[in-house]
């Protein structure tokens, strides 16, 4: 996650009550500084924010994929019942 996205969700902000505090090596330079932010409280004690929280349009727009209003949604459903079907064979 990134703190752009944190930033943006905050009225889904809660509390975490077992808060890891242990060395994540695998993240990218702003996920560890997100992270050691978060372990220091530096927004808030304990800050939780579920990523199923986070909203679909904004994980759209993050990922450059937000159609424009005027156009239909750029990516059929994964799991229509056109695709269940076909795939069933």
């Amino acid at each position: 996650m990134d703190k752009e996205t944190l930033l943006a969700h905050r009225e889904h902000w809660g509390e975490e009550p077992d808060q890891a505090c242990h060395d994540l090596r695998r993240l990218t330079p702003d996920e560890a500084s997100l992270y050691d932010a978060l372990r220091c409280d530096r927004f808030q004690e304990r800050l939780r924010l579920e990523q199923e929280r986070i909203g679909y349009h904004h994980l759209l727009a993050q990922l450059g994929l937000a159609p424009y209003p005027s156009q239909p949604h750029p990516f059929p459903p994964v799991f229509s019942r056109t695709n269940l079907h076909a795939s069933a064979g």
